[in-house]
C-alpha cells in the first residue's frame, strides 16, 4: 500500500493542540516526521493499533456484536435508578451529546479532573484574577516563572513552542528569563543547563505563597529556604520586567493543603504588579479534554463540572454530584465512562454496574460489565477541542480507517 507523507495531523493528546505536526500514514499505522521531540513523538505513536488493541465490543471481557452491546446497554440503562456520567477526557461533539443523554436520563455528570479546576474557579469567583493566553506568553513575556514540572511532563512541546521560541513578535527571547520552581527530571534539566535563561530552583510548592509574599514585600525571608542570592536576582529581575507571567497546573498541587492559599497569592501579587508594569496568570490544564469539557458544559448547563438534570434544568453541587466520589462509595447504580485519550488505568468499582466507552489502547483496574471500543478524535473522525488558554478552538482532522464509532455516535443511539 503506498504511503500518505507530510498529513496535517492537530493533536489531541495535550492542551496545546499543536496544528504543525506532519505525519506519514502506511497501512493506518503513522509516524511523526517534521519533529525532534522524542518525548512528544512517543505520546503520539502510543496511539497506533497493534495486537493488544482493543478493537471489539466486550460484554464481561466475551467479544459481543455491536447490536448485542447496545442492546445490553439500553437495558442496563433502563433498569438503573440512578446512572452518572464520568468525562475522562473527549471532544466537544461527544460532550454535547453526553449532556443531552444526562438531560434525559436525570445523569449526574462530571470530568474527572473537576476538582483541580475548581481550585482555580474558586479564585475566579472570590476575587477574580488577571489572566493571559499562549500567545501573549510566547509574544510578550520576558519574566516567566513556573511553579511545579507537570506543565512541561504533560505539555512536550510548550518550551520549544511557547517558552522559548525562534521567534517571537515584539520580545527578544535571548533576554527571556525563565524560572523553574520545584522537582525537575535530571534528563530535563541536562537538556538546558547550558542555557542561561532557565533558573531551576528546588523548591517546596507548599511554600509558594510565602516566596509570593517576600517577593511582594521585597523582603527575603529564611523561610523560603531558596538561596539569598538567587531571591534577589529573581526580584531584581521582576522589577525590570514588563510582563511576567506566573504559571502552574492543578496536578502539581494534588496533594497540598495550601492551595487556594498559593493561588490567592500569586493573583495578589499579579494586582500589584500591574500598578507600574504588566503580569499575569497563565493556569494550565490537564490533557484529558479538561477546558473543552469545562467550555461545553458552561455553554449548554450554566455550569462547568458537577451537575445533575432534574425537572427540564440542570443543576450544580460540587459534591453531591462529584461522580468519582459517587462510583468509589457506590452511591450510583450505572457508572458510564468515557475514555478518548486516558492511559492510566480506569478504576472501576465492581461493586456497580458499569459502561466504559474508551480508546483501543484503555486499561482498567476491572473488567467492565460492557466495554464499547471507540474512535480517537483527531485520528478516527474529525470533531473540535479547545486549547488550554480558552481563546483557540482546533477542528481536528481524520486520517485513519479503523472502523470505530465515535463517542457521539453511542451516547446517540443510546438516547434512541
Amino acid at each position: 500500500m503506498p504511503i500518505d507523507e507530510n498529513l496535517d495531523f492537530i493533536c489531541p493528546f495535550c492542551s496545546l493542540h499543536c496544528d504543525d505536526i506532519k505525519i506519514a500514514k502506511k497501512n493506518d499505522k503513522f509516524h511523526v516526521t517534521n519533529l525532534s521531540n522524542q518525548k512528544c513523538i512517543q505520546k503520539i505513536h502510543q496511539y497506533n493499533l497493534d495486537k493488544k488493541s482493543l478493537t471489539y465490543p466486550k460484554i464481561k471481557n466475551k467479544q459481543s456484536g455491536f447490536s448485542e452491546i447496545m442492546k445490553k446497554s439500553k437495558d442496563m440503562i433502563k433498569s438503573a435508578k440512578d446512572i452518572s456520567v464520568l468525562n475522562l477526557g473527549t471532544d466537544m461533539g461527544s460532550i454535547r451529546s453526553m449532556l443531552n443523554f444526562s438531560a434525559c436520563h436525570n445523569a449526574s455528570f462530571d470530568h474527572v479532573n473537576s476538582e483541580l479546576f475548581f481550585n482555580t474557579m474558586n479564585l475566579v469567583q472570590r476575587s477574580g484574577y488577571i489572566s493571559t493566553t499562549l500567545g501573549e506568553l510566547k509574544n510578550r513575556s520576558d519574566v516567566i516563572m513556573i511553579f511545579g514540572s507537570q506543565i512541561i511532563n504533560q505539555h512536550p512541546r510548550i518550551i520549544e513552542k511557547f517558552l522559548l521560541p525562534k521567534n517571537s513578535f515584539a520580545q527578544n527571547v535571548k533576554k527571556r528569563k525563565i524560572y523553574l520552581f520545584g522537582n525537575y527530571s535530571n534528563s530535563l534539566l541536562k537538556n538546558y543547563k547550558n542555557d542561561k535563561r532557565i533558573i531551576h530552583v528546588n523548591f517546596n510548592l507548599e511554600l509558594t505563597d510565602a516566596l509570593i509574599n517576600s517577593l511582594n514585600n521585597k523582603t527575603y525571608i529564611n523561610k523560603i529556604k531558596i538561596k539569598k542570592n538567587i531571591f534577589e536576582e529573581l526580584l531584581l529581575n521582576i522589577n525590570k520586567s514588563k510582563y511576567t507571567v506566573f504559571m502552574w497546573t492543578g496536578s502539581d498541587f494534588k496533594k497540598s493543603n495550601n492551595y487556594q492559599i498559593i493561588l490567592q497569592s500569586i493573583s495578589n501579587y499579579v494586582v500589584e504588579l500591574n500598578k507600574l508594569s504588566r503580569a499575569a496568570c497563565l493556569p494550565i490544564a490537564g490533557s484529558l479534554g479538561d477546558t473543552t469539557s469545562n467550555q461545553v458544559t458552561t455553554w449548554l448547563t450554566g455550569f462547568p463540572a458537577r451537575i445533575k438534570c432534574s425537572d427540564n434544568s440542570f443543576n450544580h453541587d460540587r459534591f453531591a454530584y462529584n461522580v468519582k466520589r459517587l462510583i468509589a462509595e457506590s452511591q450510583t447504580d450505572l457508572a458510564i465512562y468515557v475514555s478518548n485519550f486516558c492511559r492510566e488505568k480506569i478504576e472501576i468499582n465492581p461493586k456497580i454496574k458499569n459502561i466504559v466507552l474508551g480508546h483501543p489502547q484503555s486499561k482498567f483496574t476491572k473488567t467492565p460489565d460492557i466495554f464499547i471500543p471507540v474512535g480517537i478524535p483527531g485520528l478516527d473522525y474529525r470533531d473540535i477541542m479547545f486549547r488550554t488558554d480558552n481563546v483557540v478552538s482546533l477542528a481536528l482532522k481524520h486520517i485513519r480507517e479503523c472502523n470505530l464509532p465515535s463517542v457521539k455516535f453511542i451516547f446517540d443511539q443510546l438516547v434512541e
